[in-house]
């Protein structure tokens, strides 16, 4: 099941990088992003509300790590620039680059930077290669 939601994820940000751009075309980029945001918050909550019955633990996020609340900050971003990139250099060219920006996510463990004083590891096929 995960892995045909990511693959499913994949596809669809495919079209969002398309969609998106010409969206801010019409509209302004800042304008576009605000809508999805704004869009997608509506439909999250919906969501949240069928499944739980409510707005489960959404509250429990203000006691959160506040390092946690990045997830948020970078899909803001990403968004943006997909919405800026696609018109400029296109749609291929936007997605191969995020495709290659993501490689390092290979890498597993947390950071330091994040309160986990384990080592990073990145695997590369079969070649593990540890940072401290």
């Amino acid at each position: 099941m995960a892995a045909t939601l990511a693959l499913a994820a994949g596809l669809a940000g495919s079209v969002q990088a398309a969609v998106m751009g010409r969206f801010g075309e019409r509209i302004g980029t800042l304008e576009a992003v605000a809508w999805a945001f704004c869009l997608s918050a509506v439909i999250a909550v919906a969501v949240l509300l069928a499944f739980r019955r409510g707005l489960g633990g959404i509250g429990d996020a203000w006691t959160t790590p506040k390092w946690l609340w990045l997830g948020a900050v970078l899909g803001a971003f990403i968004v943006f620039t997909i919405t800026v990139a696609s018109p400029r250099i296109g749609t291929t060219a936007t997605i191969a680059l995020l495709v290659a920006a993501i490689f390092p996510t290979n890498l597993r463990g947390t950071p330091a930077v994040f309160g986990n004083s384990g080592d990073a590891e990145i695997y590369l096929d079969n070649l593990k290669v540890t940072a401290n």
